[in-house]
């Protein structure tokens, strides 16, 4: 993945990936957009931004008189097209066919009955799913303090029944200018979403694998269960009902997230000034996962359990900026700085399974027959990072960018913790040249471009240079005992990953920016 950055803060994917992480965020709160994908623009995060960089800005309140705004969407997702499938009739030719092919008895030897149903799974499990959104915002200020806090809920339903994701979040942006000098800013965040998922596979599959000539129910209400199913399916792996699977299994995960930074900003100088940032992430997360009875899955007397997992990220950033425009050609800008982050990662699980009923799913997990071990893990990781860079611009026209970052990580071996990733960029921008601009009058830019980088890896996990052991369970003399044992090989030696970039670009601007184009290689 990329390196995310909402509002200055990293965002980290953690164990379900980022884009479970992504979700938590309103999307109307988003104000721009910025990504960045070279060496050289991506140097100064360091090895988090190997893999481009995503530059992420909510909203800000803006001087002037204060705004209330409403928003508000409405609409419908379905599936666009379905697949033919066969009819009863169809379905049954083809089955006896296939066992006359083998040598076997016919399975269907009165076809004509079998056409009083023709169930096609694929209209049981799909459905038009609802989508809706409100959002509310305060926002405003005068020359010295600008707010905006706003509010909104999303709900959807998947097009698969039984799947859904809601969303609630609260958000307030502040800024202050404290004195002529000072500035301090804060932007806080917080969201709970809510996902009922469906295995998309597990529910298509036996959708697709269910022979039509079965309903979804048997006369009494209950459903045709997977022993029936399988007994005419072409597929003996075809798993269950596939309405059962959608609405009577429990996969539920919620998210609640803080994401929030404050930073403040003094003037040494009319061109110096100091900055300095603090901001946490944190995302806690539960599953809630219980398989009924009536599945094949849930046999004999159901199984459930519930994950915890909380992700607690802390980052301080500590730079020190330089801005200078020198006989208005030369416009110089530096940065230098110290960063420190670290994120601590811990779960806790827990299941058992032979209920007595159905009715409280995974709410006492006690009241199984059958407990599994409960399990937990701790992770933690440090990140410290010495950056500088150097931009320079001669008559806006010749663009020169110099930066280096030295990243020591904890993940890696005692001697190999720390390296160091330099990069360098050119550009020019000719149509800013007098002999482009007096022959070529629809190019409103041209600009060539020029970096190279070095860039590093530090994606393994924790603790991977060490060697670590596991517990495990003997039994001596018929009576169980617990231990350790080897876990993995460690590897002192571990150290970072590094690649070379190289970018080479050209772009074009036509009819004073209406049509724009690039070309790279890299």
């Amino acid at each position: 993945d990329p390196l995310y950055f909402i509002d200055w803060v990293p965002v980290q994917g953690g164990n379900n990936g980022i884009s479970y992480l992504l979700s938590t965020i309103n999307p109307i709160d988003i104000e721009s957009i910025e990504v960045l994908k070279d060496a050289s623009a991506t140097a100064i995060y360091g090895s988090r931004g190997s893999n481009g960089v995503i530059l992420i800005t909510t909203k800000s309140g803006k001087e002037g008189r204060n705004q209330v705004e409403f928003e508000t969407y409405a609409g419908f997702r379905e599936v666009e097209r379905q697949l033919d499938m066969l009819g009863s009739r169809e379905f049954a030719e083809i089955a006896n066919e296939r066992n006359l092919n083998d040598n076997l008895p016919i399975i269907f030897d009165q076809i004509d009955s079998l056409t009083d149903i023709n169930t096609d799974w694929q209209d049981e499990i799909f459905r038009r799913g609802f989508i809706q959104n409100y959002s509310l915002s305060f926002s405003g200020g005068n020359e010295k303090t600008t707010y905006l806090i706003s509010g909104n809920y999303f709900d959807e339903e998947g097009t698969i029944i039984g799947s859904d994701f809601s969303r609630g979040s609260v958000r307030l942006n502040l800024d202050q200018q404290v004195t002529d000098k000072l500035k301090v800013a804060g932007r806080f965040f917080l969201s709970r979403s809510v996902n009922n998922e469906i295995d998309d596979n597990g529910v298509l599959q036996s959708a697709l694998n269910s022979p039509p000539f079965l309903p979804v129910y048997n006369p009494d209400g209950s459903y045709v269960d997977a022993a029936t199913l399988k007994q005419y399916s072409f597929s003996p792996s075809s798993g269950d009902n596939a309405v059962a699977l959608a609405t009577e299994r429990l996969d539920q995960r919620t998210i609640d997230r803080l994401l929030g930074n404050v930073t403040a900003s003094y003037s040494l100088t009319d061109n110096l000034s100091l900055n300095v940032l603090l901001g946490v992430d944190q995302v806690s997360s539960e599953r809630d996962f219980y398989n009924p009875r009536i599945l094949e899955s849930g046999l004999p007397a159901g199984v459930g359990s519930k994950n915890f997992r909380k992700i607690t990220s802390f980052l301080n950033e500590n730079t020190i900026s330089y801005n200078k425009t020198f006989g208005d050609i030369h416009d110089l800008s530096v940065v230098a700085g110290y960063t420190w982050q670290t994120e601590q990662n811990e779960f806790l699980t827990g299941s058992s399974n032979g209920f007595v009923t159905d009715e409280l799913q995974n709410n006492i997990l006690s009241a199984g027959e059958n407990f599994s071990a409960p399990n937990n893990g701790f992770e933690e990781w440090t990140l410290l990072s010495w950056l500088g860079r150097i931009n320079y611009t001669l008559k806006d026209k010749y663009l020169f960018t110099l930066s280096g970052r030295a990243d020591g990580s904890s993940r890696f071996g005692a001697g190999n913790k720390w390296g160091f990733f330099p990069s360098g960029a050119v550009a020019w921008r000719v149509s800013d040249e007098a002999f482009i601009q007096d022959n070529i009058s629809q190019l409103s830019n041209l600009k060539l471009r020029i970096s190279y980088g070095i860039s590093g890896n530090q994606a393994i996990d924790p603790y991977e240079s060490l060697q670590r052991f596991t517990d495990v369970g003997l039994a001596f003399g018929g009576t169980p005992n617990s231990g350790f044992a080897a876990d993995n090989l460690g590897n002192p030696d571990l150290r970072w990953e590094t690649s070379n970039e190289y970018n080479a670009g050209l772009e074009f601007g036509f009819r004073e920016q209406r049509i724009l184009a690039s070309v790279d290689y890299y």
